[in-house]
């Protein structure tokens, strides 16, 4: 279902800090930044690597930090992994194209 390749916390915690870097410099909802944040330190401090539990939404949501809208902006992620491969759906083209505007 996933294309995992080399994934690791770390470089999804990356994408995800770095995407609350760009909404706050487009000056997008406070909330929606935190929410970013949030979900990058959540994945950061898990003893599992979040590739193993992926396909498992109620395993992602049992996370401090993640809700519906982030899991399932982490599973578009991980179905286009790696953020190279992405396709471009932003119109600002601020906002990494993995995720929806």
């Amino acid at each position: 279902m996933f294309n995992l390749e080399p994934v690791d916390n770390k470089s999804i915690a990356t994408v995800l800090y770095e995407t609350a870097d760009l909404l706050e410099i487009d000056a997008a909802d406070s909330f929606r930044i935190r929410s970013y944040r949030n979900a990058a330190q959540a994945i950061e401090n898990l003893t599992e690597q979040i590739k193993d539990i992926i396909g498992e939404p109620k395993k992602v949501l049992a996370i401090p930090g993640i809700g519906k809208g982030m899991l399932l902006n982490l599973q578009e992620l991980f179905s286009r992994w790696p953020p190279q491969a992405c396709r471009p759906n932003c119109s600002k083209n601020i906002i990494p194209p993995c995720f929806s505007c």
